[in-house]
């Protein structure tokens, strides 16, 4: 994804790491996985709705939307795989 996103270059993506800041270095709990899936995410929201490209509150919501999606999906077959701090979102 992070590849064809780099080829493409009518699709620009902005990803603020502070977003889920807890996860980054963790090395636990499928941490890389739900950070990295802001990158996707954003990347379907920028395609879906061009003329929001550079609504940036936008944008980063719908990334980081797209890692708590992740992160429920991971909680269905791994339930100890909690984060706390999605708690306070």
């Amino acid at each position: 994804m992070v590849h064809w996103l780099i080829d493409v270059p009518d699709i620009n993506v902005k990803v603020c790491g502070n977003l889920l800041q807890p996860l980054l270095g963790a090395n636990k709990n499928y941490s890389a996985e739900i950070f990295t899936q802001m990158v996707p995410s954003s990347a379907a929201f920028v395609i879906a709705n061009p003329d929001r490209a550079k609504d940036d509150v936008a944008v980063y919501t719908a990334a980081v939307e797209g890692s708590l999606r992740t992160y429920e999906s991971i909680l269905k077959s791994k339930p100890k795989a909690k984060w706390p701090f999605w708690m306070t979102l």
